[in-house]
């Protein structure tokens, strides 16, 4: 029987996940028995080849997790935790750590309890604009919508499409006119004053841009 065997260090220095997959269950998904080992990496393989040994020797019975209900009450956390028990094992064990960094860093307080079907669009493009404001890089928050987005597409799916996904329209990007003010040079007062929205004189009048800002300057 398989087993597995991925560094935590979340849990202490020298601390191992140990996994033994004794099967699946009747709904044909893998299913594993997983130990916290604090031990050097030899003795962590050691323990491992026991462990798999012993399920060889005399298997566990696959365990039959009841049935999740999808509906109103459902939360990003449940929607991430089903993902993390019925996906991340098909994970590398790098990827599925940075998953669960994100998730517990990020995603987890903020909105994570929040019920998907009371999430929309603009409560979502808030969460992702007060995590660039408490100083998470564009490319950061780019990866907490990804995982956010597929979290969510599979609550839609796994919910008979009775959820909503309320990442689909969302977008992380940073606004046009502070992204130009930065490769102008432009210093943070002058951003302030020439990154917002253009006047509406600017379309009647056909001021340049740096027109413009000057005028509002003045």
């Amino acid at each position: 029987m398989a087993g597995s065997l991925r560094r935590r260090p979340d849990r202490g220095a020298d601390t191992w996940e140990l996994r033994v997959y004794p099967g699946r269950d009747a709904a044909g998904k893998l299913r594993h028995r997983s130990v916290l080992f604090r031990e050097t990496k030899r003795s962590a393989q050691r323990e491992l080849a026991r462990l798999t040994a012993e399920q060889d020797r005399a298997p566990a019975v696959v365990p039959e997790e009841a049935a999740r209900a999808w509906g109103p009450a459902t939360t990003i956390n449940d929607a991430i935790e089903a993902w993390q028990a019925n996906g991340w094992d098909d994970l590398s064990p790098s990827t599925a750590r940075h998953y669960e960094g994100v998730w517990r860093v990020n995603i987890h307080d903020p909105i994570g309890r929040r019920r998907i079907a009371s999430l929309g669009s603009y409560d979502v493009e808030r969460y992702f604009r007060d995590l660039k404001t408490a100083g998470l890089s564009q490319a950061s928050v780019r990866y907490v919508r990804a995982v956010l987005h597929r979290a969510c597409r599979l609550a839609r799916k796994w919910s008979n499409n009775t959820l909503p996904n309320p990442i689909t329209d969302t977008s992380c990007r940073s606004g046009p006119w502070r992204s130009r003010a930065r490769r102008c040079g432009l210093s943070p007062p002058m951003r302030s004053v020439c990154c917002s929205p253009p006047l509406p004189t600017i379309a009647t009048h056909g001021y340049r841009r740096s027109s413009a800002c000057w005028q509002r300057r003045g």
